[in-house]
Formats: C-alpha cells, sequence, structure tokens
C-alpha cells in the first residue's frame, strides 16, 4: 500500500506530482503557530517569479500559496503547489478518524489515510470541492468585471469564482 507516514518528529512527506521526470513531494515542516515570515524565500516581493519557482527554489520554504499565488507565471508551477498545498491540509484535518476518534496513518504516498483502531480501519480521502471560475467580459470583450476582497494588498484583485455547495 505504499505506507508512507510520520518520520519520528511527526513530519509527514506526500507525494505530489511528477514533471519532466522529477518528482515532487510536500513536507510540511512549519509549527502554524510558531510561523516566522522572515525565513519565507517569497517574503520578500523582489524575488522574480518569471521562470520555474520549483526548479529556482527546490526546497525552499514557500509559505502560504496565497502569499505570493499571484505572482506565478508558471501554469505547471502552480498546479503542483496548489496540491501540495491541499494534500498537506488535508493530512493536518485528518489525524483522527471521524467515526472512532483513533489516530489515522498515511497510506498510497499521502492520496489517502487509513484509521489504525483495530475494529474500525476506515480511510479517508481527500475532498473534491467542486469551483466555478470565471471571467465576466464586456460584449466587446475589452473590459472584464474583477473583484477583490478589502483585506487584499493595494493593486491585487481576482476573477470571480464560487463553490458548488450541497443542498436540499
Amino acid at each position: 500500500e505504499n505506507n508512507i507516514g510520520p518520520n519520528n518528529d511527526g513530519f509527514e512527506l506526500v507525494y505530489v506530482a511528477q514533471r519532466n521526470d522529477l518528482n515532487f513531494w510536500a513536507l510540511n515542516l512549519i509549527d502554524q503557530n510558531k510561523r516566522d515570515n522572515k525565513n519565507d524565500v517569497l517574503h520578500d516581493e523582489n524575488v522574480g517569479i518569471t521562470s520555474s519557482l520549483l526548479e529556482q527554489y527546490p526546497l525552499a520554504e514557500l509559505g502560504a500559496l496565497r502569499s505570493f499565488g499571484d505572482r506565478l507565471t508558471n501554469a505547471t508551477d502552480a498546479a503542483i503547489l496548489a496540491t501540495a498545498n491541499g494534500l498537506l491540509e488535508f493530512h493536518r484535518a485528518h489525524k483522527f478518524c471521524s467515526k472512532c476518534g483513533s489516530t489515522t496513518s498515511s497510506l498510497k504516498g499521502g492520496a489517502c489515510r487509513q484509521c489504525t483502531g483495530s475494529d474500525c480501519g476506515s480511510r479517508v480521502y481527500p475532498r473534491i470541492d467542486s469551483a466555478a471560475i470565471m471571467l465576466v467580459t464586456s460584449p466587446c470583450e475589452e473590459y472584464a468585471l474583477l473583484g477583490r476582497k478589502k483585506a487584499w494588498p493595494q493593486g491585487r484583485y481576482s476573477t470571480l469564482a464560487g463553490f458548488a455547495e450541497v443542498s436540499l
């Protein structure tokens, strides 16, 4: 089952993707309660993200994807980093079984977690949320409607997006 779990320090290694014969793995080494962005490679706005970020900084502490995602120019990097971010969050949020409360362990290179309880053994997989991302353009297609959060840095705008909710 390719059992890759936490090492002695409790950090989990998660398989993310393969690109150009390179395998990409994610490892969350950061205690979110003690995070210091001063050591973050992308904390400095002057760091250029013009070529492949993953080739420039293969072992860098990248920090929260939202803090620099709008500066990524390489679509493959963005996909790999978003996948890594989602998988690490999945593992952080599912350390315990929702059915019996026992601890869970990572399976299949981090694509699954399984309950360690002797009578349970249930598995959980990362969830996939259906979303719609759209660019609303004028009839002449020269203008686009963009949105922004008040908390965002000046000059940051986004296309419109929404999630499909499960409802009755």
